[in-house]
C-alpha cells in the first residue's frame, strides 16, 4: 500500500499542567521497577479484558496482534485468540474498502487518530454498524508501527436513528401536506412549529417564519386573547380541548371560522412544555350555517306573521259580523272594548264620541264601579287639544305616559293609573270622525307595534260604521213609526163623517205623536186664518 512520505502524526502522552505534588523519588532498587510496570500492566489487561468496547491492536499493515473479548463477540467468534493473525481490513465491508484505504487512513496518517461510523461483518456474514476510534501508535522516532481500533456496536442507536429519520419524513410530510392548520406552542403561547397550510393561512411565505410568533401578531386581539386563555388553561390543567368551533377575528375585520382542537404538549418526563393542535377551516360550512339559520328564523317569523295575521283578520271579521248584528249603540261599543282587549292586550280603555265643540265619554275598560259612575261624562274638547289633533288630522297619536305633549291634568291622570303608554284612534266612518278611542298600556315593557295600530284602525272603523248603520237603523224605526201612526190617523179620519169627531181624532193623535199637552184646530180660508186663530178643540177638553 502506498503512503505519503511525510512524517506522521504519532500519539504519544500529552503532559497536563498539574498542581505541584510532592514526588516519590523511584527506588534505589532495581528489581522493583519492573515489578511495579508488570502490576500496571496487569491492571490495564484486565480493563481491556472486560471493557464492552471492542479493542485490537494491529500492525500497520493490518495484521491483528491482539483482540479483547469484545471483538470476538462483534465479530461472531468464540474466542478472541481466533482473530490473531488475521487482517483487520478484512473485517470491513466491500463497499468500505475503498473509504477506508482512500479517506480514512490518509487522515489516520494527517493527525495520528480518526473516528466516526463504520461497520464490520460477523463471522456469519452480517453487517454491524459501529462507531469506531483508530489511533495510530509508533515508536519514538514517530514511525507508524501500529494500529489501534475501538469499536462499539450500535446497530440499536441506527434502529433509533431510523426510526426517528422514519418519524420525521412522516411528520414533514404530513406538515407540508395536510390541508388542516396544525402548531405547536411554548408555555407562553409562541409558535414552535406550524404546518404549510397554517403558514399560508397567516399569509407566511414558509412555515419557519412563524416561529417565536404568537397569534396576537396576526389576529385581532378579540380572537387572540380567546386563544391565548383556552391555551394557558390547558396547560394549566391538563384538559384538551375537542372539536370547538372558534370564530377568528382579523385586523382587518374580516372572519373565518375553524373547528379547532388542542391538547397538552407533554416532554418525556410527563411535564406540559405547551400545547398543540389543528384547525380545521370551517368557513364555508358556517357560513352556509348561519345563512341556513337566518332563512329558517326569515320563514319562522313569515310563518308567525301569516299566523298572526289570518288570526287578526279572523278577529277582524268576526267582530264585523257582531257588529253588524249589534242593534244599540251600547252593544257596539261593548263588542269593540273586547275586540281591543283581545287583539292588543290593552290594559285600559276609554271611548268617547264627539258632538260639536265636546266629547263623551261612552265606554270603559275595566269597567270598575268608579269608571262605570264616568259613562256619560262629558268634556269640553279644547281641554283636549291632542285628541283635537287626531280629530283633525284622522291620524293615531302614540305617547308615552309622562310625555310633555300631554296637558298637565292628563299626565295627571295617567300617572295616578299607571299609565305608562298611550294612544287615541280616531273612529272615522262615512260621514268622518265620529268619536276616539283611548287604548293604554300599564306595563312599562310594552309598546304599539306596527300591526296593534293597524289592528286598532280597522276595528275602531268597522265601529264606526256600525255606529252610523245603527243611527240609520234608528231614524228608519222613527220613521216607520210616524208613517204607521199618520195611517192610523188616516183611517180613522176616514172613517168618521162628524167633522167635530174628525178634528177631536186628528188633535188626539197629533198630540199623542208629539207629546203635546194641549192642541188646537183652526178651520177656515186662508185669509180667515191669517186673521184670527179660532180655538176648535183641546184634547183635554170635552165638547
Amino acid at each position: 500500500m502506498s503512503r505519503k512520505k511525510s512524517t506522521p502524526h504519532v500519539a504519544r502522552p500529552v503532559a497536563l499542567p498539574q498542581k505541584e505534588q510532592p514526588t516519590t523519588p523511584l527506588p534505589d532498587d532495581p528489581s522493583v521497577l519492573p515489578a511495579r510496570l508488570r502490576e500496571a500492566g496487569d491492571i490495564f489487561h484486565r480493563l481491556i479484558e472486560s471493557s464492552h468496547l471492542a479493542v485490537c491492536l494491529a500492525t500497520w499493515e493490518g495484521t491483528l496482534l491482539y483482540a479483547n473479548p469484545a471483538s470476538a463477540a462483534l465479530l461472531g467468534q468464540a474466542a478472541p485468540e481466533a482473530l490473531t493473525g488475521q487482517s483487520l481490513f478484512t473485517h470491513y465491508p466491500p463497499a468500505l474498502q475503498s473509504r477506508l484505504h482512500e479517506e480514512i487512513l490518509p487522515q489516520l496518517l494527517a493527525h495520528g487518530h480518526w473516528q466516526g461510523e463504520l461497520a464490520v461483518l460477523s463471522s456469519g456474514g452480517a453487517v454491524i454498524p459501529t462507531l469506531e476510534t483508530l489511533t495510530v501508535v509508533g515508536e519514538a522516532q514517530e514511525t507508524p508501527r501500529y494500529l489501534a481500533r475501538q469499536a462499539m456496536d450500535i446497530t440499536a442507536h441506527k434502529v433509533e436513528e431510523e426510526a426517528l429519520l422514519t418519524d420525521r419524513l412522516l411528520l414533514n410530510a404530513w406538515l407540508d401536506n395536510v390541508p388542516d392548520h396544525v402548531y405547536f406552542k411554548d408555555r407562553e403561547s409562541r409558535f414552535l412549529r406550524i404546518s404549510r397550510a397554517n403558514s399560508e393561512w397567516l399569509g407566511l411565505a414558509d412555515p419557519a417564519e412563524g416561529v417565536g410568533k404568537t397569534d396576537f401578531d396576526f389576529f385581532s386581539s378579540e380572537h387572540a386573547e380567546q386563544a391565548f386563555a383556552d391555551e394557558q388553561r390547558i396547560i394549566a390543567t391538563g384538559q384538551p380541548i375537542v372539536n370547538l368551533e372558534e370564530k377568528e377575528t382579523w385586523p382587518d375585520g374580516h372572519e373565518t371560522w375553524v373547528s379547532t382542537t388542542k391538547m397538552p404538549l407533554r416532554d418525556a418526563t410527563g411535564q406540559i412544555i405547551g400545547t398543540f393542535g389543528i384547525s380545521a377551516d370551517i368557513t364555508a360550512r358556517k357560513l352556509a350555517e348561519l345563512e341556513r339559520d337566518r332563512a329558517l328564523r326569515d320563514l319562522e317569523a313569515q310563518t308567525l306573521q301569516l299566523r298572526n295575521a289570518i288570526e287578526d283578520m279572523t278577529l277582524v271579521q268576526e267582530t264585523m259580523a257582531t257588529l253588524t248584528a249589534a242593534l244599540t249603540f251600547e252593544e257596539a261599543i261593548d263588542i269593540l272594548l273586547s275586540a281591543v282587549v283581545k287583539a292588543v292586550k290593552a290594559d285600559r280603555l276609554s271611548m268617547f264620541l264627539i258632538e260639536d265643540e265636546q266629547i263623551t265619554r261612552v265606554g270603559t275598560y275595566p269597567m270598575t264601579e268608579s269608571q262605570r259612575a264616568r259613562i256619560g261624562e262629558v268634556l269640553p274638547l279644547t281641554d283636549y287639544p291632542l285628541i283635537r289633533q287626531v280629530i283633525e288630522s284622522r291620524h293615531p297619536l302614540v305617547l308615552a305616559g309622562d310625555s310633555p305633549q300631554l296637558q298637565e291634568h292628563a299626565r295627571r291622570s295617567f300617572a295616578a293609573a299607571g299609565i305608562k303608554m298611550h294612544a287615541t284612534i280616531p273612529l272615522i266612518g262615512r260621514q268622518g270622525v265620529l268619536g276616539t278611542l283611548s287604548v293604554n298600556y300599564t306595563d312599562p315593557t310594552r309598546t304599539f307595534t306596527e300591526r296593534d295600530m293597524r289592528m286598532l284602525q280597522m276595528l275602531t272603523n268597522q265601529t264606526a260604521f256600525a255606529f252610523e248603520n245603527i243611527r240609520l237603523l234608528e231614524q228608519t224605526r222613527i220613521r216607520a213609526e210616524r208613517e204607521r201612526m199618520v195611517r192610523t190617523i188616516i183611517d180613522r179620519i176616514r172613517r168618521s163623517t162628524n167633522r167635530d169627531t174628525i178634528a177631536r181624532v186628528a188633535l188626539e193623535e197629533l198630540a199623542q205623536m208629539s207629546g203635546a199637552v194641549k192642541g188646537m184646530v183652526r178651520l177656515g180660508t186662508r185669509d180667515q186664518l191669517l186673521r184670527e186663530p179660532e180655538v176648535v178643540a183641546r184634547p183635554d177638553e170635552k165638547n
